[in-house]
């Protein structure tokens, strides 16, 4: 189970480096800019989810709560 965790964190850390990388090249208006094909909600937004998605796993699952 340990390797499986270890598998998914290292998973987890190079979407959110990519996804960090790649909002550094975003203007802000661009940014908070609401778009069609993500529900009219935008890239900050979505970054928002993914960090929540991020704490909700380390708790969930990493710590055991």
């Amino acid at each position: 189970m340990l390797d499986v965790l270890k598998a998914q964190y290292a998973m987890v850390q190079s979407a959110r480096i990519a996804l960090l990388n790649y909002c550094a090249t975003v203007a802000n208006g661009d940014f908070v800019r609401p778009l069609p094909g993500f529900v009219d909600k935008s890239m900050r937004d979505m970054l928002l989810h993914v960090a929540n998605t991020y704490r909700s796993w380390l708790g969930r699952i990493a710590q055991g709560q």
